[in-house]
C-alpha cells in the first residue's frame, strides 16, 4: 500500500501569532507580581512587567534593534490590547532597560 505524503499548509501568521502563549506563560509563572515585589513598578506611564513582556516579545519576533522593538510594539494588535494603548517608545524601552532596578533581586526572585 503506498501512502501520500502529508501535505502542510504554508500558514501566514499575524503580527504577534505567539503572544498569548507567552502571556499564559508570564501568568503561570507570575512574573508580574515578581516585578512589582522588585519595586520594578512603571516606567513611561507603562507597567515595568508589560515593557519587559513586550521587549521579549519583539525578540521573539526576530527583531533586533530597540527602535524595530518599538514598532513592534505599536504594529502587533495584541500588544496594542495588552498596553490598552499606549505605546512604548524607543527611548522608553532603551531607558528602561539602563535604569538601576534590582535585577539582581528579581533573578533570586525567579529562581
Amino acid at each position: 500500500m503506498n501512502l501520500q505524503k502529508p501535505i502542510f499548509e504554508n500558514k501566514q501568521h499575524g503580527p504577534g501569532g505567539g503572544i498569548p502563549l507567552l502571556k499564559s506563560l508570564w501568568k503561570k509563572f507570575d512574573l508580574s507580581l515578581l516585578f512589582l515585589q522588585t519595586g520594578i513598578a512603571k516606567h513611561s506611564g507603562v507597567s515595568g512587567w508589560l515593557m519587559a513582556l513586550a521587549y521579549i516579545c519583539g525578540m521573539i519576533a526576530q527583531k533586533t534593534s530597540v527602535n524595530q522593538n518599538a514598532d513592534f510594539a505599536s504594529d502587533s494588535p495584541i500588544l496594542k490590547v495588552l498596553l490598552k494603548g499606549e505605546s512604548i517608545s524607543q527611548s522608553a524601552f532603551s531607558s528602561f532597560f539602563s535604569k538601576s532596578f534590582e535585577w539582581l533581586q528579581f533573578a533570586v526572585g525567579r529562581v
